[in-house]
């Protein structure tokens, strides 16, 4: 699985219709809402938190 950038995923979320910026995602995977991969932020775990 790719790893995606903070700003990669934050692209994926926009393109869902979520209204969200960097500082948001970031916050969301800190606090867990957005789980992490053992190699970081991927597409499966986006699509997870959707």
């Amino acid at each position: 699985m790719k790893s995606l950038t903070l700003e990669e995923a934050t692209s994926l979320l926009h393109s869902h219709g979520i209204k969200c910026d960097l500082n948001k995602v970031q916050m969301w995977i800190i606090t867990g809402k957005i789980k992490e991969a053992e190699q970081g932020i991927t597409k499966e775990k986006i699509e997870d938190f959707l």
